[in-house]
Protein backbone atom coordinates (compact mmCIF):
# COMPACT_ATOMS: atom_id res chain seq x y z
CA UNK A 1 0.00 0.00 0.00
CA UNK A 2 2.53 2.45 1.23
CA UNK A 3 4.54 2.24 -2.40
CA UNK A 4 0.46 3.28 -4.01
CA UNK A 5 0.51 5.97 -1.52
CA UNK A 6 3.98 7.26 -2.70
CA UNK A 7 2.78 7.47 -6.40
CA UNK A 8 -0.36 9.24 -5.13
CA UNK A 9 2.05 11.62 -3.50
CA UNK A 10 4.17 12.20 -7.01
CA UNK A 11 2.02 12.07 -9.61
CA UNK A 12 -1.40 13.86 -8.81
CA UNK A 13 0.13 16.97 -7.14
CA UNK A 14 0.95 18.65 -10.33
CA UNK A 15 -2.53 17.20 -12.23
CA UNK A 16 -4.18 19.05 -9.21
CA UNK A 17 -2.12 22.17 -9.44
CA UNK A 18 -2.22 22.62 -13.19
CA UNK A 19 -6.04 23.66 -13.17
CA UNK A 20 -9.35 22.27 -14.96
CA UNK A 21 -7.57 21.59 -18.44
CA UNK A 22 -5.84 18.48 -16.39
CA UNK A 23 -8.74 17.40 -14.88
CA UNK A 24 -9.51 14.82 -16.67
CA UNK A 25 -5.93 13.22 -17.09
CA UNK A 26 -6.15 13.42 -12.91
CA UNK A 27 -9.46 11.69 -13.04
CA UNK A 28 -7.61 8.69 -14.97
CA UNK A 29 -4.38 8.80 -12.78
CA UNK A 30 -6.60 8.11 -9.67
CA UNK A 31 -8.98 5.52 -11.70
CA UNK A 32 -5.79 3.58 -12.49
CA UNK A 33 -4.70 3.93 -8.74
CA UNK A 34 -7.46 2.42 -7.37
CA UNK A 35 -7.67 -0.42 -9.98
CA UNK A 36 -3.84 -1.21 -9.24
CA UNK A 37 -5.11 -0.73 -5.33
CA UNK A 38 -7.39 -2.98 -5.79
CA UNK A 39 -5.86 -5.57 -7.83
CA UNK A 40 -2.80 -5.44 -5.36
CA UNK A 41 -5.31 -5.74 -2.32
CA UNK A 42 -6.80 -9.02 -4.08
CA UNK A 43 -3.63 -11.01 -4.24
CA UNK A 44 -2.17 -9.50 -1.33
CA UNK A 45 -5.03 -10.71 0.74
CA UNK A 46 -5.32 -13.94 -1.45
CA UNK A 47 -1.69 -14.87 -0.14
CA UNK A 48 -2.05 -14.10 3.45
CA UNK A 49 -5.02 -16.40 3.46
CA UNK A 50 -2.93 -19.25 1.62
CA UNK A 51 -0.12 -18.28 3.78
CA UNK A 52 -2.36 -18.53 7.15
CA UNK A 53 -3.98 -21.57 5.99
CA UNK A 54 -1.06 -23.95 5.06
CA UNK A 55 2.24 -21.89 6.47
CA UNK A 56 1.23 -22.44 9.84
CA UNK A 57 2.69 -25.95 9.27
CA UNK A 58 6.19 -24.71 8.92
CA UNK A 59 6.65 -23.28 12.15
CA UNK A 60 5.09 -25.63 14.36
CA UNK A 61 3.26 -29.09 14.52
CA UNK A 62 1.34 -27.68 17.44
CA UNK A 63 -2.57 -28.10 16.76
CA UNK A 64 -3.59 -25.88 19.45
CA UNK A 65 -1.20 -23.18 17.64
CA UNK A 66 -2.32 -23.85 13.69
CA UNK A 67 -5.87 -23.90 15.11
CA UNK A 68 -5.06 -20.15 16.44
CA UNK A 69 -3.54 -19.20 13.37
CA UNK A 70 -5.94 -20.13 10.83
CA UNK A 71 -8.42 -18.98 12.97
CA UNK A 72 -7.56 -15.24 12.36
CA UNK A 73 -9.41 -15.00 8.84
CA UNK A 74 -9.75 -11.65 9.59
CA UNK A 75 -6.40 -10.81 8.89
CA UNK A 76 -5.88 -11.36 5.28
CA UNK A 77 -8.84 -9.20 4.79
CA UNK A 78 -6.94 -6.50 6.90
CA UNK A 79 -3.67 -6.33 5.28
CA UNK A 80 -6.12 -6.05 1.61
CA UNK A 81 -7.94 -3.23 3.14
CA UNK A 82 -4.67 -1.52 4.39
CA UNK A 83 -3.28 -1.11 0.63
CA UNK A 84 -6.78 0.18 -0.36
CA UNK A 85 -6.51 2.43 2.26
CA UNK A 86 -2.96 3.66 2.29
CA UNK A 87 -3.58 4.61 -2.06
CA UNK A 88 -6.63 6.50 -0.67
CA UNK A 89 -4.66 8.30 2.03
CA UNK A 90 -1.47 9.26 -0.31
CA UNK A 91 -4.26 10.44 -2.83
CA UNK A 92 -5.61 13.24 -0.44
CA UNK A 93 -2.40 14.27 0.85
CA UNK A 94 -1.42 14.92 -3.07
CA UNK A 95 -5.07 17.13 -2.56
CA UNK A 96 -3.45 18.76 0.52
CA UNK A 97 -6.40 17.53 2.55
CA UNK A 98 -4.24 17.22 5.47
CA UNK A 99 -7.05 18.54 8.65
CA UNK A 100 -9.43 16.39 7.10
CA UNK A 101 -6.47 13.07 6.86
CA UNK A 102 -5.33 13.74 10.64
CA UNK A 103 -8.92 14.15 11.80
CA UNK A 104 -10.24 10.78 10.41
CA UNK A 105 -7.14 9.43 11.17
CA UNK A 106 -7.74 10.17 15.01
CA UNK A 107 -11.39 9.19 14.66
CA UNK A 108 -10.56 5.41 13.82
CA UNK A 109 -7.66 5.37 15.81
CA UNK A 110 -10.32 6.15 18.84
CA UNK A 111 -12.33 3.64 17.41
CA UNK A 112 -9.99 0.98 17.19
CA UNK A 113 -8.71 1.61 20.59
CA UNK A 114 -12.35 1.36 22.27
CA UNK A 115 -12.47 -2.52 19.96
CA UNK A 116 -9.16 -3.34 21.32
CA UNK A 117 -10.29 -2.43 24.87
CA UNK A 118 -13.60 -4.34 24.63
CA UNK A 119 -11.60 -7.34 22.88
CA UNK A 120 -8.91 -7.36 26.27
CA UNK A 121 -11.73 -7.11 28.88
CA UNK A 122 -14.05 -9.83 27.18
CA UNK A 123 -10.94 -11.83 25.79
CA UNK A 124 -12.40 -11.77 22.54
CA UNK A 125 -9.34 -13.61 21.12
CA UNK A 126 -6.61 -12.29 18.54
CA UNK A 127 -9.56 -12.62 15.32
CA UNK A 128 -10.98 -9.69 17.01
CA UNK A 129 -7.85 -7.60 17.33
CA UNK A 130 -7.60 -8.32 13.37
CA UNK A 131 -11.26 -7.10 13.18
CA UNK A 132 -10.35 -4.07 14.63
CA UNK A 133 -8.18 -2.95 12.02
CA UNK A 134 -9.99 -4.33 9.74
CA UNK A 135 -12.92 -1.69 10.62
CA UNK A 136 -10.68 1.06 10.88
CA UNK A 137 -9.42 1.13 7.77
CA UNK A 138 -12.98 -0.19 6.00
CA UNK A 139 -14.19 3.55 7.83
CA UNK A 140 -11.04 5.43 6.97
CA UNK A 141 -11.49 4.07 3.42
CA UNK A 142 -15.19 5.09 3.03
CA UNK A 143 -14.55 8.58 4.64
CA UNK A 144 -11.48 9.21 2.55
CA UNK A 145 -13.45 7.78 -0.91
CA UNK A 146 -16.37 10.44 0.44
CA UNK A 147 -13.91 13.29 0.65
CA UNK A 148 -11.65 12.34 -2.29
CA UNK A 149 -14.91 12.12 -4.48
CA UNK A 150 -15.23 15.93 -3.06
CA UNK A 151 -11.90 16.83 -3.64
CA UNK A 152 -12.19 15.45 -7.34
CA UNK A 153 -15.51 18.24 -7.86
CA UNK A 154 -13.51 20.55 -6.52
CA UNK A 155 -10.37 20.64 -8.79
CA UNK A 156 -12.39 20.08 -12.12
Amino acid sequence: GEPLSQTAQTMLPKLFDAGPERSREARRALKNLVLIACTVAIFVGGFSAVALQYGSGIFTRDPAVRAAVQGCATAPVCIASLVFAQMIDGSLLAAREFGFVIRVSLLTTALQLSLLSAAVRFQWGLSCIFLSLTLRYWIFAVLMCASAQACACTHT
